[in-house]
This record gives structure tokens, sequence and C-alpha cells, in this order.
């Protein structure tokens, strides 16, 4: 299990829209992106940069959407399929990111994204 917080000194209306938003995403998951937001819906990303190898798909696929709350995703890693919890909480004036990703395979233990 991977967890990860962030904080944003940003309004969580804001980071939601930015976070969801393909322009911006290009900034963090790759240089070619098409996301069609919606549960059934995915998110695409390609290029040199994208986070992606023989062993990662490189798209997640959305389970469900609780608008400026949570996303569910699922993201295929060494042919397994792997949930990504993303959760959005207001923190005062800012927001908290919080990404949970479960059972990822034992398999991939030791394996490790190449910088990019």
């Amino acid at each position: 299990m991977i967890h990860l917080r962030i904080r944003i000194s940003r309004p969580l209306e804001e980071v939601w829209e930015k976070f969801l938003d393909p322009i911006i995403m290009l900034q963090w998951l790759g240089n070619e992106i098409s996301a069609d937001v919606r549960v059934g819906g995915s998110i695409r990303f390609l290029g040199p940069n994208a986070p992606t190898t023989a062993e990662l798909a490189n798209y997640w696929e959305i389970k469900d959407i609780k608008e400026h709350k949570v996303l569910l995703l699922s993201w295929r890693i060494m042919g397994s399929d792997t949930l990504l919890v993303i959760r959005f909480n207001p923190i005062g004036p800012g927001t908290m990111i919080q990404v949970n990703h479960g059972a990822v395979p034992v398999s991939a233990k030791n394996y490790h994204l190449p910088e990019h």
C-alpha cells in the first residue's frame, strides 16, 4: 500500500478543477493527455514524460467520482488491476490531497519508474 499526502495552499474547488484539467495534467502526467472525466471514462497519458512502461498501463480507468471530494481509479500494473483513491479535503484556506494506492502486486516490490 502506498500513502501520500500533499498540502496545497489553494482552495479546494480550484485544486479539483486544475487536477482534472488536461492542459494542467501535461505538467505532471505526460506529453499527450486525453481525459474523459466521468464514471466509466479514462485518463490516458503518453509521451516520454508519462509514468508508463511495458509493466505500467498508460491509462487510469475512472471507477467513481464524488465531485470535489474523491476519485476512485483503476491502474493496471504488471498485469494486475490496482486501485488508486485520491481524496481532496479542505484544510483551512487550502486543500489536502491524500493518495492511497493499494494492492500493488508483490512482483512490483523492487520495480521503480525511471526518473522523468
